[in-house]
C-alpha cells in the first residue's frame, strides 16, 4: 500500500501532495496503471466536469448577477464549444473536435488573468502555437463569448475573499482573479470528501477535483451512484445557482 500525504489547505485553498505525489503522477508509459486496487475490489474515480467554470459562474452571479457563462452552464450547453463557435465564427452543432481543444486554452487560461505573452506559453500545452496576433484575437473574442469577464478582471485590490469566507492577503493580480473561483472548486471538494468518508467510503486517492474510492467490485455500480450523488450534492453547497455535473470511471488500476 502506498500512503501519500496531503497538504490540505494551500494559499489557494486546494490541496498539494507528496511522498509520493499522487496528484501529479505522468499520463505517459504505465506508471498510473501501477496503482491497483486490492483483490476483489475496484477503484470508482470520479471528477468534476469543468468545476472551476461552474464556480466561476457562481462567482460572477453573486459579484453582478445572471450571466452567459452560467446561463449556458445551467441550459446543458459546452462552454469550449461555445466558445469556440465565437472564436471560429461557425455554429455550435460545427465544432470540430480541434477548435474544441484550443478553445480549451482560453476558458482555463484567461479567467485567471493571463497577459498575452504569459497566455501564450500556455496555451503551448493544448498545442497552440500563437502569434500575439492570433493570442489577443482570442482573448478579444473570449471576452464577447463572456462579457461580464471584462469587468471580473479589471482593478486590483492585493487582497482576495472567497464565497466561502476565506480570506488570502498579499497577492499578485492573477492570485487576486484566480483565487475566489478556483479556492471555491476546492471546498466543495472537500466538503465532498467529509461525506464521503462520513458515509462510510474509503477514499484512497484526490486530485485537485477528482476523487478515487476503493470498494468491492461487487458493490461497484450500486457504489458508483452513490459517490456520485454525494459529490454533486456537496458541491452545491457552495455553488447553489450554477449545474454541477462529474464523470466516473470503474477500473481496478487507476486510469484518468
Amino acid at each position: 500500500r502506498v500512503h501519500p500525504r496531503y497538504n490540505v489547505l494551500k494559499n489557494t485553498g486546494r490541496t498539494s501532495c507528496s511522498n509520493p505525489n499522487f496528484q501529479q503522477l505522468p499520463r505517459e508509459g504505465d506508471i498510473r496503471s501501477m496503482f491497483q486496487a486490492e483483490k476483489d475490489n475496484t477503484f470508482i474515480i470520479t471528477d468534476y466536469s469543468s468545476i472551476e467554470l461552474s464556480t466561476l459562474a457562481q462567482v460572477l452571479y453573486s459579484k453582478y448577477g445572471e450571466n452567459e457563462m452560467q446561463k449556458r452552464i445551467n441550459a446543458g450547453e459546452d462552454l469550449h464549444t461555445y466558445y469556440a463557435s465565437v472564436l471560429y465564427k461557425v455554429p455550435v452543432e460545427e465544432v470540430t473536435k480541434g477548435q474544441r481543444q484550443s478553445a480549451k486554452a482560453a476558458n482555463f487560461g484567461f479567467p485567471g488573468g493571463l497577459g498575452i505573452g504569459t497566455f501564450i506559453e500556455f496555451a503551448e500545452g493544448y498545442g497552440l502555437k500563437l502569434t500575439e496576433g492570433d493570442a489577443q484575437e482570442m482573448k478579444d473574442a473570449w471576452f464577447e463569448a463572456f462579457p461580464l469577464m471584462k469587468k471580473y478582471l479589471q482593478g486590483e485590490e492585493g487582497s482576495v475573499e472567497t464565497l466561502t469566507g476565506r480570506k488570502r492577503a498579499n497577492t499578485t493580480y492573477c492570485q487576486e482573479k484566480n483565487t475566489p473561483f478556483q479556492g471555491l472548486a476546492a471546498d466543495g471538494a472537500k466538503l465532498a470528501l467529509y461525506e464521503l468518508i462520513k458515509n462510510n467510503f474509503k477514499v484512497v486517492g484526490f486530485v485537485h477535483d477528482e476523487i478515487i474510492c476503493e470498494v468491492h467490485k461487487d458493490d461497484a455500480d450500486m457504489k458508483l451512484t452513490e459517490q456520485e450523488n454525494i459529490m454533486i450534492d456537496s458541491m452545491k453547497h457552495v455553488v447553489p445557482d450554477v449545474g454541477v455535473s462529474v464523470e466516473s470511471t470503474i477500473s481496478k488500476e487507476y486510469c484518468k
